[in-house]
């Protein structure tokens, strides 16, 4: 079996390795034409910064409820193209704690302070994905 040395990763390299993963996501949704918005901390970060605040370690993406059921569908028919990702819910995990989608890099771990240590601990540089629902106003 072989080991794998584990080492500390800087703010900067985990900004790098998110980055990464949005832009799969980016082309993924661009591919496909699922429509998407960076949000929260990311939006600030571009704006503002031209990339990240430099304390935040992840990505925010948000996207319209019919979208983002058709990105996960897309990833569940064609994960093997994209090797070192992995989508965490409660459909693909029935012990995640959250109701949002992580979609992460499993080459990396991060340990969290705050969260039990379940199948996730060892991929947790990741997108957190939002839901974005949109009711019309009855006239």
């Amino acid at each position: 079996m072989q080991q794998t040395k584990q080492m500390e990763l800087s703010i900067r390299e985990i900004q790098e390795i998110s980055l990464e993963i949005l832009h799969t996501i980016a082309n993924i949704c661009e591919e496909q034409h699922f429509r998407y918005a960076l949000i929260y901390g990311t939006l600030i970060g571009a704006v503002r910064h031209h990339g990240y605040i430099p304390w935040d370690d992840d990505v925010d993406i948000m996207m319209p409820r019919p979208d983002y059921d058709r990105l996960l569908g897309y990833l569940k028919l064609h994960i093997q193209e994209y090797p070192n990702l992995r989508v965490f819910n409660r459909e693909e995990c029935s012990e995640y704690p959250y109701m949002i989608t992580r979609i992460s890099d499993e080459r990396h771990i991060i340990k969290m302070q705050n969260e039990k240590p379940l199948v996730w601990e060892y991929s947790l540089i990741y997108i957190r994905m939002m839901v974005l629902v949109i009711r019309k106003k009855k006239l």
